[in-house]
């Protein structure tokens, strides 16, 4: 069962505003050297959607917990063409402890998905806003339960 899917980004929210603030100063100074007021405003894309270049899905099966990757190539080279193939296992761990909190498992599952991309991927982004929004309020103990075969 397929509990997250996290965007793997190309570069963080701040590394993709300090460019497009250089593109728009270059922008400006461009239309001010050919005699140009830069009255019509640089329209950028969007970060969150525009950037995205993979995903990592999250999902719960008998008690362990697996990460699994999924990066975007391009179908044919020279193309624009893309599809999102899997890269394999990002990190699995068990649920199974005496004592575990539903805070327990939620903390367990980010630093086993944070390190874990840290290590395979460096040079990219997780964003984990909608994890770190939803996972503490989850009840991770009930989740665990219904995935139990």
């Amino acid at each position: 069962m397929i509990l997250f899917e996290i965007a793997i980004c190309r570069c963080s929210l701040e590394d993709y505003t300090n460019k497009i603030k250089e593109k728009k100063e270059k922008y400006i100074q461009y239309r001010q050297a050919m005699g140009l007021l830069p009255e019509q405003p640089y329209v950028f894309p969007s970060w969150r959607f525009n950037e995205i270049i993979g995903w990592v899905t999250i999902s719960i099966w008998n008690n362990r917990i697996c990460g699994e990757s999924w990066l975007k190539e391009r179908i044919i080279k020279g193309s624009s063409t893309y599809v999102f193939r899997y890269r394999g296992k990002l990190f699995s761990c068990s649920l199974v402890g005496v004592g575990l909190t539903s805070d327990d498992i939620y903390n367990k599952i980010k630093r086993k998905l944070r390190s874990s991309f840290e290590e395979q991927f460096p040079k990219y982004h997780l964003d984990l806003t909608t994890f770190d929004n939803l996972g503490p309020s989850l009840n991770w103990l009930t989740i665990r339960e219904k995935s139990t075969i």
